[in-house]
């Protein structure tokens, strides 16, 4: 967004699409079961809170949850970079 906001040329806007990021987050989302992935600071203050209360663990269900918000915030960007495609 930053780089069509500041009126990249198409290439540029191109090369600037994150790749590697969306992968790393869709990645820990898949492994919920074992990894907690954050993708908010919104979220820092409940899990904090969570793993003061269990001895430094998360739930499986505020893994799910957050893996849930992981999978959504990834298809958020898709389909920015989706819409900016089709302008």
């Amino acid at each position: 967004q930053a780089t069509v906001a500041k009126g990249a040329d198409f290439e540029t806007c191109v090369e600037n699409i994150d790749i590697g990021g969306p992968a790393m987050i869709r990645a820990a989302a898949k492994n919920h079961p074992s990894v907690t992935v954050l993708t908010s600071v919104t979220q820092y203050a409940k899990v904090i809170e969570e793993m003061k209360a269990n001895n430094g663990a998360t739930t499986l269900k505020t893994r799910r949850e957050l893996a849930a918000a992981a999978y959504g915030h990834c298809a958020a960007y898709d389909s920015a970079v989706s819409t900016w495609f089709a302008a």
